[in-house]
């Protein structure tokens, strides 16, 4: 397991494979072993990088609250870290709206955007189910995964 320290937090890391990096970026409610099956394929060509967000698993979970920029802003210091001046990112749902503004705000460091059931906005509808979800984990966890 590797940690990087970043903007006041411990982000979670992992690479896997040679090549040219792609990126995968989680859903809210994964972990790195949920990318276990495109990462053994994708990593016979090329090496993968997968993190936990802050707040997700294996990372910091800090008191006050983060925002998508706090994510693309991690990511952008990873990828610094680790000295990835370029990649392909891959993102789904959460982490394909963290893709989205990480392009739009560093294109140069974006060989190509995969966006896997994710949006690229977030209204009422969406922000009313957030807490609908985050009511069900706080009253009975598995509540939560039988309604996803």
């Amino acid at each position: 397991m590797a940690l990087f320290e970043c903007n006041d937090i411990s982000i979670h890391w992992e690479t896997a494979g040679r090549g040219e990096p792609v990126a995968l970026l989680n859903g809210v409610l994964m972990t790195l072993d949920s990318w276990k099956l495109q990462t053994a394929e994708l990593s016979r060509s090329y090496r993968c990088l997968l993190h936990d967000f802050r707040g997700q698993l294996l990372s910091s979970k800090p008191e006050k609250p983060w925002t998508l920029a706090d994510h693309v802003a991690d990511f952008r210091a990873l990828l610094d870290h680790l000295d990835i001046a370029s990649c392909h990112v891959v993102g789904t749902s959460y982490g394909g709206e963290v893709g989205l503004l990480f392009a739009a705000e560093h294109p140069e460091r974006v060989r190509s955007l995969a966006v896997i059931s994710s949006v690229s906005e977030i209204g009422e509808d969406v922000d009313r189910a957030v807490l609908d979800w985050r009511r069900a984990a706080d009253e009975k966890p598995e509540s939560l995964y039988r309604t996803m």
